[in-house]
């Protein structure tokens, strides 16, 4: 791991100088059950007691089903149960911890998608049929303030596939098409402050970026291009200001893009994340400072990595590897990223190698503060860690 520190001068003396690692993340990763081929589309979120929840896919012999594992903050051992138990059922799982600490998670299989449900650990998983299609893929899940649930995912009965959405009131489950025209796929949802909701997608007659949006209840949805040809694996999230973030691969340049759109401006922003060549998989989160926090596997060499940048658009992009190991391909899954209370980085993946679930996790630190020499310095190097810093000229 390199770390690259920037030195700024205090208050324009030139003699005190405050240091802000822009990337100094130690991560540990382990396995969390490898019974079996497990691991694949996983979800994972983070409760107000930072325990970790992980939703995820058995896809052993003739067991297909959901998964779902847990444990407290700390290094326990975590605690795996079987979810939702029939053939071909726990794909696509998308989960939401609500404001009770309540376990949500959507997922899909032959029998159309499902909600499963837990208020605590022990008391049982309820499961509720959110739409009977028999044919569903990409399914994701978004909680509003009021603890309801929001859904969209994809219906492939026939073509062109549509992108539908789905709102639970009170225990039942009403959907809805959100657009019947494009032959869609990579659904993804998030809901502001105001509780409008907001689904990316791609529609792959031209593989163009698209944003649907409406407000909460009955009305007509809006739809816009983001970014036209060529783009894929989108997900989105809204920061604390109603700022709209979407990342996604950007195939025109093979890298990922950054789209971002600021609350009331009615005009997206564009960019490419460089060192992201080859990306697949992406998942954001934002954190309490309304930075920018991604993950995403490598196809080049089949590795886990990390970006990060501050609030702000424009503001600069670092990159890490997670997981050097290559065990995120030749035949990969999707990625997931959540933060906890202290921004605490937690990532669950699969190891499509040894087909088990992994997870990851890190702890972006600060550099503390301290005092430079009345010299010219060009640069220091310490145990792999690069140093830069001009001195102030008097």
């Amino acid at each position: 791991m390199v770390n690259i520190f920037v030195i700024l001068p205090r208050n324009g003396l030139g003699e005190k100088y405050i240091t802000t690692n822009t990337n100094a993340i130690s991560w540990n990763n382990e396995i969390v059950d490898s019974a079996g081929d497990v691991g694949q589309d996983s979800s994972i979120a983070i409760t107000s007691q930072n325990e970790v929840q992980i939703s995820y896919h058995d896809e052993s012999g003739g067991n297909q089903g959901l998964k779902y594992a847990y444990r407290s903050a700390g290094n326990i051992p975590w605690t795996i149960e079987q979810m939702d138990w029939y053939m071909g059922t726990g794909h696509y799982t998308s989960i939401a911890i609500d404001s009770s600490d309540g376990l949500n998670i959507i997922c899909c299989g032959i029998n159309g998608v499902k909600h499963a449900y837990q208020a605590t650990h022990a008391s049982g998983t309820v499961v509720a049929t959110v739409d009977p299609t028999v044919l569903t893929v990409e399914t994701a899940l978004a909680l509003d303030k009021s603890d309801n649930g929001h859904a969209c995912y994809i219906d492939a009965t026939k073509s062109p596939w549509i992108v539908k959405y789905a709102y639970c009131n009170k225990g039942s489950w009403n959907n809805e098409t959100v657009d019947s025209v494009s032959d869609a796929i990579c659904t993804s949802i998030a809901i502001d402050n105001s509780n409008v909701i907001h689904i990316s997608y791609v529609d792959i007659t031209n593989y163009d970026l698209k944003h649907a949006y409406k407000p909460k209840g009955p009305g007509s949805w809006t739809i816009e291009t983001v970014d036209s040809a060529d783009n894929s694996y989108p997900q989105i999230a809204v920061d604390s200001a109603d700022n709209i973030h979407i990342v996604y691969l950007d195939q025109s340049y093979n890298q990922l893009g950054y789209a971002y759109l600021q609350s009331g401006s009615g005009s997206w922003q564009k960019e490419i994340i460089g060192q992201t060549s080859n990306a697949m998989y992406p998942s954001i989160a934002i954190d309490k400072s309304n930075g920018i926090h991604l993950c995403f596997i490598d196809s080049n060499d089949w590795t886990l990595k990390y970006a990060y940048k501050p609030a702000g658009f424009g503001s600069k992009w670092t990159v890490d590897t997670v997981d050097s190991s290559g065990v995120c391909g030749p035949n990969p899954s999707a990625t997931s990223i959540a933060l906890n209370t202290t921004d605490g980085i937690h990532i669950s993946y699969y190891d499509a190698v040894n087909r088990q679930l992994k997870y990851a996790n890190g702890q972006m630190t600060a550099v503390p503060e301290f005092s430079l020499p009345n010299v010219i310095v060009f640069g220091i190097v310490i145990m792999s860690t690069v140093v830069v810093y001009v001195k102030r000229r008097d």
